[in-house]
């Protein structure tokens, strides 16, 4: 079970490095919109014990999803550019951000090789793979 909630702008925290951008050719609306619809399908509530936990900083446009098991976690994604960006191109990006299991929010330097080829591999099996959308990856 997944469960989205969605952040404001998009931006991320200077000092932190994104464990995998997905390129997408079109625009940042078209894919969000598919994106949230997958994701919407097979949603789960965040529970209370980590609801404030997936909070977006003002200038972020987060998207938290929430897997219930196997194991308990949520994946911070956002889209990467600005407004401006995303009105004028027929590109964007989504950059897997972050991992929550519980403790602490989890980023890039704190996260072990085979982890994030774990977490990599749920989000793209999980949601990316069912999008009308098809990725490319950077690293």
């Amino acid at each position: 079970m997944l469960f989205l909630l969605v952040g404001l702008n998009s931006c991320t925290g200077e000092g932190y490095k994104n464990i995998q951008f997905y390129n997408y050719s079109d625009s940042k609306y078209n894919v969000e919109k598919d994106f949230l619809q997958v994701v919407s399908t097979t949603t789960d509530t965040i529970p209370s014990k980590w609801k404030e936990y997936a909070v977006s900083l003002d200038f972020m446009d987060d998207k938290f999803i929430y897997f219930q098991n196997n194991p308990e976690e949520i994946l911070r994604v956002n889209f990467t550019g600005d407004t401006t960006q995303w009105s004028s191109t027929n590109t964007c990006n989504i950059s897997l951000f972050g991992l929550f299991k519980g403790e602490k929010w989890m980023f890039y330097h704190d996260i072990s090789s085979d982890e994030k080829e774990r977490i990599k591999k749920r989000l793209e099996t999980e949601i990316l793979s069912k999008m009308r959308h098809s990725y490319t990856k950077e690293d």
